[in-house]
């Protein structure tokens, strides 16, 4: 099956149509999920943070960066 939004394809494995591949800190949250394996590295990805030079320069994105940046990457661990 193919499913354009995730809690469609969660709502398809909770009523028992398969498997699926669910964001962990989403299926966490989730008791009626059964995790099947550990991670799978092909699957991890990095993120970036793309800021402009021209607006790097500013002080307010600097400081909001050195707020946001480890915040935001703590979300995927």
């Amino acid at each position: 099956m193919k499913f354009s939004e995730p809690e469609r394809m969660q709502a398809s494995v909770r009523a028992g149509h398969g498997l699926g591949i669910v964001n962990l800190r989403l299926a966490t949250a989730d008791k009626s999920f059964i995790r099947c394996f550990g991670d799978v590295e092909e699957l991890t990805r990095s993120n970036l943070m793309l800021i402009a030079p021209e607006v790097y320069r500013r002080p307010e994105v600097k400081a909001f960066t050195k707020f946001f940046a480890p915040r935001y990457a703590a979300t995927f661990k």
